[in-house]
């Protein structure tokens, strides 16, 4: 006799394989009974990965877009839950690439405006392009964290969880990031002697 803890287990698959086969043959009852079973653990994984309920949301949703178009080709019931888990991660992944290639459209006002990575807050307008060029010298992981910590609003915590590292590496390399960023920027925007001609240079 199966524990009662495997039995209700075993059950609980077995529906789970009778609604996606019930799905693939275009049951939207079926389909709309298996996404609200899966709901909570797809917005538990969103969330574990993300570290942001409302961005947790909005991942799953597109999840479940994709599961949903996906499902009529998914050809074993078992491999579910792998399956789906694998588009909620490859969704949040998704999310943070997209981030990172924002860098360069942004608006900076938010990483200008903080002393610690400026020396001069009311920088004008035209700075933004240099601000930039230090923002896309910068590794690839250190500039995401610039953009979530500073731009997003994302804790470190939150950034931890985001990027599966642990909170105390979030917090040291953001440091580094920020002082990389301020020595960048400043030998960008900062004019050598060089770029200004001397008295009494003449141009032919």
């Amino acid at each position: 006799m199966l524990h009662s803890k495997t039995a209700h287990a075993y059950l609980e698959d077995m529906l789970d394989e009778y609604l996606i086969v019930m799905s693939q043959d275009g049951d939207q009852e079926a389909t709309s009974q298996l996404i609200k079973r899966w709901l909570p653990r797809f917005n538990a994984l969103a969330y574990r990965l993300s570290g942001n309920k409302t961005l947790a949301q909005d991942i799953v949703q597109d999840g479940i877009i994709n599961i949903i178009r996906a499902l009529p080709r998914l050809k074993d019931p078992h491999r579910f839950p792998a399956w789906s888990y694998q588009i909620i991660r490859r969704k949040t992944y998704d999310h943070f690439r997209a981030q990172n290639k924002r860098a360069d459209t942004i608006s900076l006002d938010k990483l200008k405006g903080d002393g610690a990575l400026c020396e001069d807050s009311h920088a004008p307008k035209d700075s933004d392009y240099d601000l930039r060029r230090a923002l896309e010298e910068l590794p690839k992981t250190e500039r995401l964290m610039l953009i979530l910590f500073y731009v997003e609003g994302y804790t470190g915590r939150d950034i931890a969880h985001a990027l599966a590292v642990p909170l105390g590496t979030v917090k040291s390399r953001l440091f580094k990031a920020r002082n990389d960023l301020k020595r960048i920027y400043t030998q960008i925007h900062t004019p050598t002697p060089d770029s200004h001609p001397r008295n009494g240079d003449t141009h032919e």
